[in-house]
C-alpha cells in the first residue's frame, strides 16, 4: 500500500511540476526550446534539447492524467500480487520514457526514450513469467527491434547532413538522397511502433501484460510514440517520398483491423484491434498534414481507450480472469456507465469528443482532390461504419447477453477502481471543450449542424449517462423494434434531447450521479 502511494505520488509530482510550463505553452508561447550542455571530464560536450509547444503540452497533460488514474487503478488490480515493487518501478520508467520521446526534438534523445519504451514494455509483458508471456514478450521485442533499426538508420542518414535536429529539416530546401532515405526510414519506424501492417502482430502479443499496462500501452504511450515521431518528422519538411505508400498501408490497416474485430471473441483483443484501427486513422491524419486534428483525436483516444481497458480489467477481475465476452456474469452501474460513455466516444457518435475530431478529418479528406485522399475518405467511412458495429456488439455482449449476471453495489467495489472508472468515463464525453480549444483554428463551428452539436454536447453527455444507463433504459431493449425506436440518428437524437420528461429526469439523475462521483473522490482523498 505504501509503495503504491509513493508511485502515484511520483507521477503526481511530475504532473504538478510540468503543469505551469504546460499552461504557459498552451496560453501564450508558441514554441520553446530548452538546451542543456553536458560537459563531462572525459573531454567531449553534448547538448540535451527539450522542445515544448502546444502539441507537446496538450499531450503531456493528458499523459500525466491517464498515468495517474492507471496507477490508482493498479493498486486495486494488483493488490494481491507479490512483485509490486518491480511492476510499479517499470511502469514509472515506462511513463518517463514516453515523456522523453514527446519532448525531444533531436533524434539521439528520441532514441533514448524509444529504447526505454522497448525495454520496459518487454519486461512488463513478461511480468507473469510463464511460457506464453515469455514467447509474446520475445515476439514484441523482435518486431519492435525492426522499428529501432529503422530509427537508428534514419538518425545516421540525417546526422550526416546535420539534420538530426527536427527543426533543421525546414532549412533543407534541396533534399539529397540521404535526407529522403532518413525521412522514409523515420516514417517506417513510426509505423512499426504504431502497430501498422505488416508489423501489427506485436500489438495482440502485448496483451499478455497485466491489464493496467495494456491500458497505458494502448492509450497514450507505446503506440502513440509512432504517431508523435511521424508528426515531428513530417511537420518540418514538405518531402512526400514514401508518404503515399505509408498512407495506403495505414488505410489497409484501418480496414483490416475493423474487419478482424468483428469476428474476435476475446475482449482485450477486440479493444487491441480497435487501437490498431485508431492508430491507422491517426497516421492518415498525419500524412495529410492535419497535425492538430491528429492531436485532438489522440487525446480523446487516450481517455476513452484507457477507460475501456479498465472496464475490461474490472470484468476479468470479477469473472476469475475469463476474457470471453460470451461468459460475462458481472454487472455494476458504474461499470455500465463508464463503458457506455467510452464506447460512445469510440464510435464518434454526436456530442462526443470523438465526433468532433473525426468530423474534422472527414471534411478535410472530402475536400482534398488527390486520389490518396479520396481513397482515405472511402476507407474512413468504411472503417467508421465497421467501428460502430463491433463497438456496440462489444457493449451489448459485455452488459446484456448473459442470463447469469450478478449485480454488485458500490459497497462491493474498491474506491480506487470507482474513481478511475468514473473520472475517465466522464472525460470520454466531457473533454469536448478542450478538444474544441485545440482545434479552434481547424474546425468550422459556424455551420448549423456543428453549432447544434456543440451547444448540446454538455447536455447530451449527462443525458446519455443518466437516461440510458442510470434509468436502466437499455436493459429494457429486448427486441430490435424497441432498439429501432431509439435508433441513434439525428431525428431520434433531437427528440431525446427535447423531450421535457426525459430532460427533467435525466438532469436530476445526472446531477445525482455527478454528486456521487464527487463524494467518492473526496472519500478517497
Amino acid at each position: 500500500m505504501t509503495l503504491h502511494i509513493n508511485s502515484s505520488f511520483f507521477t503526481l509530482l511530475m504532473w504538478l511540476a510540468m503543469f505551469p510550463s504546460l499552461l504557459l505553452t498552451l496560453y501564450g508561447m508558441e514554441k520553446m526550446l530548452i538546451m542543456m550542455a553536458v560537459n563531462p571530464k572525459a573531454g567531449y560536450e553534448m547538448d540535451l534539447c527539450f522542445f515544448m509547444d502546444p502539441f507537446t503540452a496538450s499531450f503531456l497533460i493528458t499523459l500525466m492524467l491517464v498515468s495517474l488514474m492507471i496507477l490508482v487503478y493498479s493498486s486495486y488490480y494488483m493488490e494481491n500480487d507479490v512483485c509490486q515493487t518491480f511492476y510499479k518501478a517499470m511502469l514509472n520508467l515506462f511513463i518517463v520514457s514516453m515523456v522523453l520521446v514527446a519532448v525531444s526534438p533531436h533524434l539521439v534523445t528520441i532514441i533514448l526514450g524509444w529504447d526505454g519504451l522497448g525495454l520496459t514494455s518487454y519486461l512488463l509483458i513478461m511480468y507473469y513469467q510463464n511460457k506464453d508471456s515469455m514467447l509474446k514478450a520475445n515476439l514484441t521485442l523482435i518486431l519492435n527491434r525492426a522499428g529501432d533499426i529503422f530509427l537508428i538508420m534514419a538518425a545516421c542518414f540525417l546526422m550526416s547532413k546535420q539534420a538530426a535536429m527536427m527543426s533543421n529539416l525546414a532549412a533543407c530546401f534541396l533534399m539529397s538522397p540521404y535526407m529522403k532515405a532518413g525521412i522514409f526510414l523515420g516514417v517506417g519506424a513510426a509505423m512499426v511502433k504504431a502497430a501498422q501492417l505488416p508489423w501489427s502482430g506485436w500489438l495482440l502479443a502485448a496483451m499478455a501484460a497485466p491489464t493496467p499496462v495494456s491500458s497505458l500501452v494502448h492509450s497514450s504511450t507505446l503506440v502513440c510514440a509512432g504517431v508523435i515521431l511521424s508528426a515531428r518528422v513530417l511537420e518540418w519538411t514538405s518531402e512526400e517520398t514514401g508518404v503515399g505508400a505509408a498512407m495506403a498501408a495505414s488505410s489497409l490497416g484501418l480496414f483490416v483491423s475493423s474487419l478482424a474485430a468483428w469476428k474476435e471473441k476475446d475482449i482485450k483483443k477486440i479493444i487491441a484491434l480497435s487501437t490498431m484501427n485508431q492508430m491507422s486513422l491517426l497516421l492518415c491524419m498525419v500524412f495529410m498534414k492535419m497535425y492538430y486534428a491528429a492531436l485532438a483525436h489522440m487525446l480523446t483516444h487516450a481517455i476513452f481507450k484507457s477507460s475501456l481497458f479498465m472496464n475490461a480489467g474490472s470484468l476479468f477481475h470479477s469473472n476469475s480472469g475469463n476474457q470471453d465476452i460470451r461468459n460475462n456474469t458481472y454487472s455494476m452501474k458504474i461499470f455500465n456507465q463508464s463503458s457506455f460513455m467510452s464506447l460512445w466516444a469510440l464510435s464518434a457518435l454526436p456530442a462526443s469528443a470523438g465526433f468532433f475530431s473525426k468530423e474534422n478529418f472527414l471534411l478535410a479528406a472530402m475536400a482534398a482532390p488527390t486520389p490518396v485522399s479520396s481513397l482515405s475518405y472511402f476507407v474512413m467511412i468504411s472503417g467508421m461504419l465497421m467501428t460502430l458495429g463491433y463497438t456496440w456488439r462489444l457493449f451489448a455482449m459485455m452488459n446484456f447477453e448473459s442470463s447469469l449476471m450478478k449485480k454488485e453495489s458500490m459497497s462491493d467495489m474498491n474506491k480506487k477502481q470507482y474513481l478511475s472508472l468514473s473520472v475517465l468515463g466522464t472525460l470520454s464525453l466531457t473533454i469536448t471543450p478542450a478538444i474544441i480549444y485545440i482545434c479552434n483554428n481547424l474546425v468550422d463551428f459556424s455551420t448549423p449542424i456543428m453549432g447544434l452539436f456543440l451547444a448540446l454536447s454538455p447536455l447530451v453527455s449527462g443525458l446519455l449517462s443518466s437516461v440510458f444507463v442510470e434509468a436502466g433504459l437499455l436493459r429494457q431493449m429486448h427486441s430490435m423494434s424497441a432498439l429501432g425506436l431509439l435508433s441513434l440518428n439525428l431525428t431520434g437524437f433531437s427528440n431525446l434531447a427535447l423531450a421535457p420528461y426525459v430532460l427533467r429526469k435525466g438532469l436530476k439523475l445526472g446531477w445525482k450521479t455527478l454528486w456521487d462521483w464527487e463524494m467518492s473522490a473526496l472519500g478517497l482523498l
